[in-house]
């Protein structure tokens, strides 16, 4: 019995799409919206899932080989400040985050 629910668990792993096994919290970040700019998101530290670092072309590139992510070959995506803090990639617009991420991430001007 154990054994098949093992194999039940492991085929159906397998049979799950990569959409279908990321947790559901990544589906609506990332992506540039159709607008075309990132949106701060409103996190506990300002920082960390707050997807408003806009990338584009070889430095998104760059970025996906740095962090080791792959999101497929999309030519502008929305990356996490928490990891441009780590990355500090360059041609990045942190235009859409707001002063508060700013002043925490300190990877953007902010006023006091």
């Amino acid at each position: 019995m154990a054994r098949s629910l093992a194999l039940f668990l492991a085929a159906s792993l397998v049979a799950a799409s990569p959409a279908e096994r990321a947790p559901k919290t990544l589906s609506a970040q990332g992506a540039v919206p159709e607008g075309g700019k990132c949106k701060n998101e409103i996190v506990d530290d300002k920082v960390t899932g707050n997807h408003c670092v806009l990338l584009k072309g070889g430095a998104l590139t760059k970025f996906q080989d740095d962090t080791k992510q792959d999101f497929g070959s999309p030519t502008e995506w929305c990356i996490c400040l928490h990891l441009a803090m780590e990355t500090n990639p360059q041609d990045a617009d942190y235009s859409q985050c707001s002063n508060d991420a700013c002043c925490a991430s300190k990877m953007c001007s902010c006023s006091s």
